[in-house]
């Protein structure tokens, strides 16, 4: 009587139970990142009626690219992926900054806002900038430590879109430009 106890417990929960594997986000992604395994995490959660929303640990996501932010440990949406190579036209683009308008632990997936501050050049040609938000949400493709290292100013490799590349580049000579982390 006692082990049909058992069996009927054991049985019970094991029908309610309904765990499934997901695709998780390691670290926060923008639109634009590719995929690569270091951003995943499997993530058991229940999900009985909204399985089909989200990828299984099952599906092959390296290479695919992220169409809308994530954040860190958040479950990875079939709609937010792309397979197409370029879901997002964006451009790897270099940015020179001054070490000290960069979070110390600035790498590669960090999330940043770009701003511009006015500089000597842009008060000298008697400009009025003001402080300005140029681009929101852009991702760090890398960070030169070397130059990170060695004080003065360090390469920063950004994921634009193309729509931004212009605008972003005709910022920095005539700015100070300052990255700000999210999270």
């Amino acid at each position: 009587m006692i082990l049909l106890s058992f069996l009927a417990a054991a049985l019970i929960n094991k029908e309610s139970n309904r765990t499934v594997l997901v695709w998780g986000s390691y670290g926060e992604l923008a639109p634009g990142d590719v995929i690569a395994q270091s951003d995943l995490i499997a993530i058991r959660v229940m999900l009985p009626e909204n399985s089909r929303r989200y990828l299984s640990v099952k599906a092959d996501v390296i290479g695919t690219v992220v169409l809308r932010k994530l954040g860190a440990h958040e479950l990875i949406p079939a709609d937010s992926l792309s397979n197409a190579p370029y879901g997002i036209d964006t451009r790897a683009t270099p940015i020179e900054v001054l070490k000290n308008d960069l979070p110390m632990d600035l790498s590669r997936g960090s999330i940043v806002d770009i701003y511009a501050l006015p500089n000597e050049v842009s008060q000298s040609a008697g400009r009025g900038d003001l402080t300005h938000l140029v681009a929101s949400e852009i991702s760090v493709v890398s960070v030169d430590q070397k130059s990170k290292d060695l004080g003065g100013s360090v390469g920063v490799v950004i994921s634009l879109p193309i729509s931004q590349v212009v605008l972003v580049l005709g910022e920095v000579p005539l700015h100070r430009i300052v990255l700000v982390k999210h999270g």
